[in-house]
């Protein structure tokens, strides 16, 4: 299905819960993950919220955060969600390149982001390489560390 989007961030309240909510739901509550576990508090007020949007209805959210470390700005993007309605219509890789281009535009080097396991694939395509350590979350969902030249 093709899909007429708009990437943004949110621009009212229901927005905002919506994306917190479509990640919450996407993320979170399959591993057992209490809702409001997708926020992460220390950081969550220095962060970029962003949504992808069909006509009013919120279908795809991301969060990224830049914040100054050694040697320049690192910018990390965390919890891409995309609606499974709207899965396969290019909504994901739009939000992936919003956020590149927001980070190339603040002047940082690189966006890092952990991966869950099943999706490095789409990530390795797209120029991403694996840096760092794994983690696992939730108990058994694994992430890889990675990153991606912007410049």
């Amino acid at each position: 299905m093709a899909a007429d989007f708009e990437i943004t961030v949110p621009t009212t309240e229901q927005d905002l819960q919506a994306a917190y909510r479509l990640r919450w739901e996407r993320l979170r509550k399959p591993h057992g993950q209490p809702e409001g576990s997708e926020r992460e508090p220390r950081i969550e007020d220095l962060s970029t919220q962003v949504v992808a949007k069909v006509g009013d209805r919120v279908v795809g959210a991301a969060v990224w955060i830049g914040l100054p470390g050694p040697g320049g700005l690192r910018v990390r993007m965390r919890q891409i969600a995309i609606d499974p309605e709207f899965e396969g219509t290019g909504i994901g890789r739009a939000i992936i390149e919003h956020i590149e281009a927001e980070a190339r535009a603040l002047g940082a080097s690189e966006l890092h982001a952990s991966v869950r396991e099943e999706r490095v694939s789409y990530f390795l395509e797209r120029g991403w390489v694996a840096v760092g350590e794994d983690v696992t979350r939730f108990g058994n969902v694994r992430h890889v560390s990675m990153a991606v030249q912007l410049i």
